[in-house]
């Protein structure tokens, strides 16, 4: 395995990977480009060091991220509220319209994120009319007796 380029300490080395994780994912780079960028003496080097990168920071699982965002919204509910009473306290109906909606706001993006906003689905079964139901057993009988054929089962006594 290729190491840090000669006297590049192992937190300059991460900190580049972090680069390179960074040129590839979030802007979108070929891997050559930032290859020429970084000076890594190969694209398998480049990508290397991508997914050593990756594999430092695993990327957190469902419920993990979903805790992380409550928390975080927990926090800034607490922050909304303190600041919307102060506004009341002040009469400031302004900032108290402004954070009314950022709150409103907030808990529209929670119900998304937790589905809550789901449109209900339901299978409907059409039926034909009874009328429709009767023309198509008339027709179907007619068809059979204009071919002399009537399909049936019969039963013995």
């Amino acid at each position: 395995m290729a190491g840090p380029i000669k006297g590049m300490s192992r937190a300059e080395s991460r900190e580049r990977a972090e680069e390179v994780y960074y040129m590839r994912a979030v802007l979108g780079m070929s891997w050559r480009t930032i290859m020429r960028e970084k000076s890594y003496g190969s694209v398998g080097a480049v990508q290397s060091a991508y997914q050593r990168h990756l594999k430092r920071n695993e990327i957190p699982d469902g419920p993990t991220t979903l805790a992380e965002i409550l928390e975080r919204r927990r926090f800034r509910q607490g922050m909304g509220t303190k600041a919307l009473a102060s506004a009341m306290r002040a009469d400031d109906f302004t900032a108290v319209s402004s954070l009314l909606r950022t709150l409103l706001a907030e808990d529209a993006e929670l119900a998304k994120l937790v589905g809550l906003n789901s449109p209900e689905r339901h299978e409907v079964v059409v039926a034909p009319s009874p009328r429709e139901a009767i023309e198509e057993a008339r027709r179907r009988t007619l068809e059979a007796l204009n071919t002399n054929t009537i399909d049936a089962e019969v039963v013995e006594p």
